[in-house]
């Protein structure tokens, strides 16, 4: 299991995993796991929309935006996720991808990150957040030691 941070502007990973855009601008949000994040990156990009445009058209505050991207804030809900959606266009095809992708996210998410958490730990919390079901008792503990042996050094 792969637990190394996913942050673009981080990656120490030679061949970086981002997906870039027909733009080419590469995704701050995890490609592989299709996140809220990504999926509203992609869908921002292929229409060719600024975090600002798409933040301006949707009547949120463009940080929100910015910050959902990148991984530091948790899916929206309710109207903000309307918003969004609608904002990418009435009848875009990742309207309902991103409400699923929301929803799944915002029930394994019982973690609230600060926004003074260094951004390769909070990409690590939410990793182990969003695989934490799926880890069994004994990865848990070799985690654990593993951040214990490098916490003595």
């Amino acid at each position: 299991m792969d637990f190394r941070p996913h942050c673009v502007h981080e990656q120490t990973d030679p061949k970086p995993k981002a997906a870039t855009s027909a733009a080419g601008v590469v995704s701050p949000a995890r490609r592989d796991s299709k996140s809220f994040g990504a999926i509203l990156f992609d869908a921002r990009t292929r229409r060719a929309l600024t975090q600002r445009e798409l933040a301006r058209r949707a009547g949120v505050a463009f940080s929100i935006v910015s910050e959902i991207e990148n991984g530091r804030r948790p899916p929206p809900s309710g109207e903000v996720l309307h918003r969004l959606s609608w904002a990418l266009g009435p009848n875009a095809p990742e309207a309902d991808l991103l409400k699923h992708a929301a929803r799944a996210e915002r029930q394994s998410l019982g973690l609230r990150i600060s926004r003074a958490t260094p951004r390769h730990v909070a990409d690590l919390l939410r990793d182990i957040s969003r695989l934490g079901h799926q880890l069994s008792t004994r990865q848990v503990a070799a985690i654990r030691t593993s951040l214990t042996e490098e916490a003595m050094k």
